[in-house]
């Protein structure tokens, strides 16, 4: 990515621009975790400086959950709602917390990540389930677990800085004062624009190190970052984003270019294989512009639970190409249809899963589903796996039935390993 900083900022970017004007790039506004036992909320991050007020989302949240409650006689623990003007209020419920992220637009992506946190924050925090009180700083390793979640994969060579003009006056305090000197030493000499990569080259510091002190920097709110996604991305549109990216006036202003490589997003093949096809290579112009629509929630990176839905797909194919060239395709099949019908009672979403002539399977995936639905989608390809390799053990013996599958499973996890790193975090 070697074009000029003026080409790389997005439109609303010039040598006025304030951090108000990039916050606009952000979907992500303010994220806070309440305690449903005492309608306190202990932990709270600002994305967007001086967005909404946490205390007030408490409020909003906590009525939004008592007037659902009366209404269908049970407790939602996850929805969603419309707050303001261009705010929608995520809401994730764990067994004595809710974690809820305001945004821009709904993605199954934030939503998977705020389940992540939700989990985290219960079994680290199990202890504040009935305290009225409590001390701020317990939740710093809290915090560091919460900005690798939300920043860690966001800040790649190719992210470009957003500081603008009054970085210095928006940024939150650090903890440690030494942290705090160095990350200012690093973002007084970075150009507003420039890409990681670019910016560690310059000043003579290690990729690693540079994005260690950007991630810093934009969890303190000193920048924003455009996230440029990298040729291993798998993409696709967020829940309703393609009433407005492919509206015939084009109220995104979105270039030929990159609306024809949005039509190709299909949540399933990376992003480097879809510029392949378009002959792009690395189109800067259009990876930025792809980056901007990531940025604000119109386009999202497939959660990790769609992942884990992929690499079961993977390991049944791989099952059926294995098990088949031993007892014929023709039985495996009728071993496959089998489990199909004796699981939908107990597992319908086994309904969904599909097996083409060549013996590929997929289950059909849509920008609808949600983390809950993925869940739900990969148990049934398990229900189906496990049953498979009961089935054809009674044929070639379990230890050889054993063997394919491990090998299956192995080969698939590999394949998708990269995606699958965030899981362990």
């Amino acid at each position: 990515m070697g074009s000029s900083d003026g080409a790389r900022r997005p439109a609303l970017a010039g040598a006025g621009a304030t951090a108000r004007d990039y916050a606009e790039f952000s979907n992500e506004k303010v994220l806070f975790i309440l305690n449903r036992h005492t309608g306190l909320a202990p932990y709270s991050h600002e994305f967007v400086p001086h967005g909404i007020d946490p205390q007030v989302m408490s409020g909003f949240v906590q009525a939004m959950s008592s007037f659902m409650g009366e209404v269908t006689g049970t407790e939602e623990t996850r929805w969603e709602t419309v707050y303001g003007k261009g705010n929608s209020f995520i809401v994730e419920g764990g067994e004595w917390s809710m974690g809820v992220m305001a945004v821009s637009r709904k993605t199954a992506e934030v939503r998977s990540r705020l389940r992540k946190v939700i989990r985290e924050f219960e079994e680290s925090y199990s202890c504040l389930q009935t305290c009225d009180s409590f001390d701020g700083s317990l939740f710093r390793e809290f915090d560091r677990f919460v900005q690798r979640v939300f920043t860690e994969d966001r800040v790649s060579g190719r992210t470009v800085v957003l500081k603008g003009v009054n970085w210095r006056q928006v940024s939150r305090p650090y903890v440690s004062p030494r942290r705090a000197y160095k990350v200012t030493k690093f973002l007084v000499r970075v150009r507003d624009g420039q890409t990681v990569a670019e910016a560690a080259e310059c000043l003579g510091y290690s990729l690693a190190e540079a994005k260690a002190l950007i991630s810093d920097a934009f969890w303190h709110n000193a920048v924003f970052l455009l996230y440029v996604p990298r040729d291993d991305d798998i993409l696709e549109l967020s829940e309703g984003a393609s009433a407005f990216i492919f509206d015939p006036d084009n109220p995104l202003g979105i270039s030929p270019v990159t609306m024809r490589l949005i039509g190709l997003l299909d949540g399933r093949v990376s992003l480097g294989k879809h510029l392949e096809v378009l002959g792009l290579g690395q189109n800067e112009a259009v990876l930025v512009e792809l980056g901007a629509l990531i940025n604000r929630g119109y386009v999202q990176r497939v959660p990790v639970e769609q992942v884990l839905v992929l690499a079961n797909e993977c390991t049944l194919t791989h099952l059926l190409e294995e098990y088949g060239s031993i007892i014929g395709y023709t039985r495996i099949r009728a071993y496959l249809d089998s489990l199909c019908s004796d699981g939908v009672p107990n597992q319908p979403w086994v309904c969904r899963v599909r097996v083409t002539d060549d013996m590929r399977v997929y289950c059909p995936l849509n920008e609808y589903l949600s983390p809950t639905e993925l869940d739900m989608a990969y148990d049934a390809l398990e229900l189906l796996i496990n049953g498979l390799v009961e089935r054809v053990s009674d044929v070639i013996g379990a230890q050889r039935a054993r063997e394919v599958h491990s090998t299956a499973r192995y080969e698939c996890n590999r394949k998708w390993a990269r995606y699958l790193e965030s899981v362990t975090i």
